[in-house]
């Protein structure tokens, strides 16, 4: 009767260099899947981030005041309307008080640290400028203007009669790695990371056209270093 023999050393050293070999497959196999998805889970969520950036800019940007685009320092800054509204007035005529026909009436027209702004060129007329609301009184008839008072009069004309209410300067800029938004100069909210660089321009307004806020904005995989660009454009939408 032959007595059952086991593994030979050689044998055993045979099995596991095969299985080794196996697993190491199997082992490259699968980090490649995991490595695929890792990285596409990274590019989606950048391109989230970047579809939501360019979504909130855009939206800010078409109710920005006109000609109050600028872009410096890394910087797109501008100052969105709180309420429109045409006047009746020649003006500049001296009165700290305007006939107006709000096109939205709200309580903005009654909060006194509201700016108003006619007919400005330029970022700087905006930045400037102290004529705020002094009081605004209703008409009794519905067919009447209201009459708006300043703390001191326009000397200012807007071609198509416009008036605007605003107050706070938004201004998207580059920190470091990141986008933040800024109000006065304040304290930024972060509103992008993972930014590689952050290139904001402006196209002034032309006789036919309202001016355009250009920006690029390139991301960087800081585990990969893979870089997306997205350029965008946006034009404002109020008239002068």
């Amino acid at each position: 009767m032959t007595k059952p023999r086991g593994f030979t050393l050689f044998e055993m050293v045979i099995a596991i260099v095969v299985l080794s070999i196996i697993m190491i497959g199997i082992g490259s196999y699968i980090a490649i899947g995991v490595k695929g998805y890792t990285n596409t889970v990274d590019r989606e969520r950048l391109q989230s981030q970047a579809r939501f950036l360019v979504a909130r800019m855009t939206k800010e940007i078409r109710h920005a005041a006109p000609n109050s685009l600028n872009a410096s320092g890394g910087c797109l800054s501008f100052y969105p309307i709180i309420a429109p509204a045409v006047y009746y007035a020649n003006l500049p005529n001296n009165s700290s008080s305007i006939a107006i026909s709000p096109l939205n009436y709200s309580v903005n027209w009654e909060n006194k640290g509201n700016l108003v702004a006619v007919g400005f060129a330029s970022f700087e007329q905006y930045q400037n400028n102290t004529i705020k609301v002094n009081g605004i009184a209703k008409p009794t008839n519905a067919n009447e203007p209201y009459q708006l008072s300043l703390t001191s009069p326009i000397t200012t004309a807007s071609p198509g009669k416009r008036l605007y209410l605003y107050k706070d300067k938004i201004s998207y800029c580059q920190q470091g790695s990141t986008i933040v938004r800024r109000v006065n100069d304040g304290d930024g909210v972060l509103m992008a990371d993972n930014i590689d660089t952050f290139t904001p321009e402006v196209q002034s307004a032309g006789l036919n056209s309202s001016a355009i806020a250009l920006f690029s904005i390139q991301y960087l995989d800081q585990r990969t270093q893979e870089k997306s660009d997205y350029n965008h454009s946006v034009q404002v939408m109020n008239v002068l």
